[in-house]
């Protein structure tokens, strides 16, 4: 599961979340398959050169440390995870740093999602010709 940051798109990555799921960024905490993937997606464009280090397990929770750049800039992480009995991810958490990086990938995120927004506010956007 280390290339849920990886994947490329938001029907590859939510082919393994569960649909309660729950990913706690380091900004906010989100929950839902469609928002989740959506999330992950779009942090797996931000972040480039993404490598895996280290990757732990301890029952349904695994662990990843990796290292990424962010616009040129080193960014080291751990990506955390756990699966629900039937292999899906139940919730994700994932911790990078150097704060620098975090801020950079922050204004990455708050335009692409100003682009490319939640599926969440694009149902609630009021907008009739969008999808439920």
């Amino acid at each position: 599961m280390s290339e849920l940051l990886t994947l490329g798109d938001a029907g590859s990555v939510g082919a393994v979340l569960a649909p309660t799921v729950t990913f706690h960024s380091p900004v906010a905490d989100h929950h839902g398959c469609d928002d989740v993937a959506h999330l992950l997606t779009v942090i797996g464009r931000c972040l480039g050169r993404v490598q895996e280090r280290v990757e732990y397990a301890a029952g349904t929770r695994f662990a990843v440390e990796f290292t990424a750049e962010v616009e040129g800039d080193p960014v080291t992480g751990v990506l955390v995870w756990q699966v629900d009995d039937n292999g899906m991810v139940q919730e994700v958490t994932l911790m990078p740093r150097p704060l620098s990086a975090l801020h950079v990938a922050v204004a990455f995120m708050r335009s692409a999602l100003a682009e490319d927004p939640l599926p969440s506010a694009r149902r609630d956007d009021g907008d009739p010709s969008r999808e439920p």
